[in-house]
């Protein structure tokens, strides 16, 4: 008899048990979070400062111990790791690994204040600085955008047109370009021609520096109004840096005229080569967009 009902209580705690344990997993399967991409923080920055021509044991002394010193103040510090290249210094910053994730971003301002205030101290031509703290971020979306009968202008400007509208979506928190080149004008000079005309390669390249320069051109106080003046003779386009006057030149014996940039060199727009960075996809010219 005593056995019997022993043998009921056991069963019946062993259902109970079970609906406790089915409920619970129920409960939590509907409310336990599930992303996708699930956010995490990274407690590693990067201290990357350049300090070009300088030898690996110049940029160690000079810098790499400056940069060390500034980041061993941080109150959240784990270890700091430096390495020193040649033109290179990269200290690798790590914080306490119990230090809560929301408190990451404020110690990372600190650390951006700490090198701030040793960037007196870093000898002439190193730095300035720049601090990566961004590695936590991770896009789980990739759009390569193509365009074989589009310009890289035209594309440029419908990546970021698509930027813009991304950022207006819910979630977004990130938008990146990646595959981008860096737009330039081409001034092919010739020197044959500047010899022929007797212009000196420094005047030119002395007028090309002094065009398209920001200046303050004045005001003008006229009681309850300002009026503000302003110099219109910036570069649009490539034609106009080909219109830039040179100066004047004897063409034929007793004749003058006046040489103009495109007379002496080949000026239009391209891209910088070597690129930097490209991306293609399926064998043609792409700019991606990263969505974190």
């Amino acid at each position: 008899m005593n056995i019997a009902k022993l043998a009921i209580k056991n069963k019946t705690l062993f259902i109970f048990i079970s609906v406790v344990l089915a409920v619970s997993g129920l409960v939590s399967y509907f409310k336990m979070g599930k992303l996708e991409d699930p956010e995490f923080t990274l407690k590693l920055a990067l201290v990357v400062t350049p300090y070009h021509g300088a030898s690996p044991l110049q940029v160690e002394k000079e810098v790499s111990e400056k940069i060390e010193k500034a980041v061993q103040k941080l109150d959240q510090l784990d270890y700091v790791l430096t390495e020193s290249r040649a033109g290179l210094s990269v200290a690798h910053v790590y914080l306490k690994e119990g230090m809560p994730s929301k408190d990451v971003p404020q110690e990372w301002d600190h650390l951006r204040r700490r090198i701030h205030d040793i960037q007196a101290e870093l000898p002439p031509g190193a730095g300035p600085p720049i601090i990566k703290d961004d590695f936590g971020d991770v896009f789980g979306v990739v759009i390569a955008l193509t365009g074989q009968e589009y310009s890289y202008e035209e594309m440029r400007k419908y990546a970021d047109l698509i930027r813009k509208e991304l950022f207006l979506v819910d979630q977004v928190s990130r938008v990146e370009l990646w595959g981008e080149q860096t737009e330039c004008i081409y001034v092919e000079i010739s020197r044959s021609k500047l010899t022929e005309l007797g212009i000196p390669m420094g005047l030119v390249l002395s007028l090309l520096e002094q065009q398209n320069v920001v200046m303050d051109s004045g005001q003008a106080d006229m009681g309850r109004e300002k009026l503000r003046f302003s110099l219109a003779d910036e570069f649009s386009n490539a034609e106009d840096i080909g219109n830039l006057v040179l100066g004047v030149a004897d063409v034929t014996s007793g004749t003058e005229d006046m040489v103009l940039l495109r007379d002496v060199a080949t000026v239009y727009r391209g891209l910088v080569e070597p690129a930097t960075s490209m991306m293609r996809f399926n064998g043609k010219q792409a700019i991606g967009i990263a969505v974190s």
